[in-house]
């Protein structure tokens, strides 16, 4: 009889395990679903904020920086999609064209930190910048 205690004992660890495996594989799922629900959510609000700066409102210091530099790499993409436009439509782009002189760039008088021309504000420390 010990042997089918055992046994049966062993059975019902098992049983337990196995219903602790699938309840941990169901909160896991949900941890997922949750965090990535999450995300979106982080995501509109970030979106908003950068239409909010794109629209010329006021947005908080801290992300300001954030917002310049999303716009520096949306300007970059939209750059590099009208050279492709321009490539499939077959137009030649001469090599000067093609990269342009940097236009003059404006030292920021707090930090020294170089920025492009017609920037208002330093790209580093925040400054206004004075484009005289």
């Amino acid at each position: 009889m010990a042997i089918f205690d055992k046994l049966n004992e062993m059975a019902k660890n098992i049983g337990d395990k196995t219903s602790d495996v699938i309840e941990i594989t169901k909160l896991s799922g949900k941890v997922s679903s949750e965090r990535s629900a999450a995300a979106e959510e982080l995501k509109k609000i970030g979106e908003h904020y950068y239409q909010l700066f794109a629209s010329g409102g006021e947005v908080a210091p801290e992300v300001l920086e954030l917002c310049r530099s999303a716009k520096a790499h949306f300007d970059a993409a939209n750059e590099a999609q009208t050279e492709i436009e321009k490539i499939k439509a077959g137009e030649e782009t001469p090599a000067a064209e093609a990269a342009p002189a940097a236009p003059a760039a404006l030292k920021c008088p707090s930090c020294g930190a170089a920025n492009a021309a017609g920037t208002k504000f330093c790209q580093n420390c925040g400054m206004k910048l004075d484009a005289n």
